[in-house]
């Protein structure tokens, strides 16, 4: 048996798996052109497995749209009824991608994107460094609650209280560029954890 020349070798696969939701209708347009968008520019990371979570019942999705996702190399998968605590709220189908995504994924990372973001270079911000369990971007903006500021604490108790959870038991976030400490605070729309943290359960 010979030995590959080095340079013939195959680049390592990120330890990294991309989740998103998708759904009948536009969610199943958005969510290929997103995936085109990361098979395309995604660098490093173009190649990552990508997990496109159906989180509640609804029509099946279009035969196009199964034939190009099959062709990106996405896996769809259907979330067990009881990931999606609500299923009359479209997103809580985030809910429900999250957890899926924490039972399937066999990479130390997961990272979630929403359908309708584009990729249009290498997302390596998205990677975890050393330690570090979650990295999303925060909100400094209302309805954020901000440590010594009450206002929107109403607002988020009775949210808290629609999903079964203690407000007082959402943990503080250490603020960064002179913000205070944060809860409910980071954007949902791409963030990305360790799997295994404990994070999907949390969320």
């Amino acid at each position: 048996m010979s030995a590959v020349p080095v340079d013939e070798k195959q680049p390592p696969r990120p330890d990294f798996t991309l989740v998103c939701c998708i759904e009948f209708g536009r969610l199943e347009e958005q969510t290929v052109l997103m995936v085109r968008s990361l098979r395309a520019f995604g660098g490093a990371l173009a190649d990552a497995p990508v997990l496109a979570v159906l989180g509640r019942s609804g029509a099946p999705l279009r035969k196009r749209t199964r034939d190009e996702l099959e062709r990106l190399g996405v896996t769809i998968v259907h979330a067990r009824r009881s990931a999606n605590p609500a299923p009359w709220l479209n997103y809580a189908n985030k809910i429900a991608a999250v957890t899926t995504a924490e039972a399937l994924a066999r990479t130390t990372q997961i990272s979630w994107l929403d359908s309708d973001i584009f990729v249009v270079d290498e997302p390596n911000g998205l990677l975890l460094r050393g330690d570090e369990q979650f990295a999303a971007r925060c909100h400094f903006l209302p309805p954020a609650v901000l440590e010594g500021d009450d206002r929107h604490v109403d607002y988020w108790t009775r949210i808290c209280k629609l999903f079964s959870v203690d407000f007082a038991d959402v943990p503080w976030i250490e603020g960064t560029e002179g913000f205070p400490r944060q809860k409910l605070s980071f954007n949902s729309g791409v963030f990305t954890w360790k799997r295994g943290s404990g994070f999907a359960q949390l969320y």
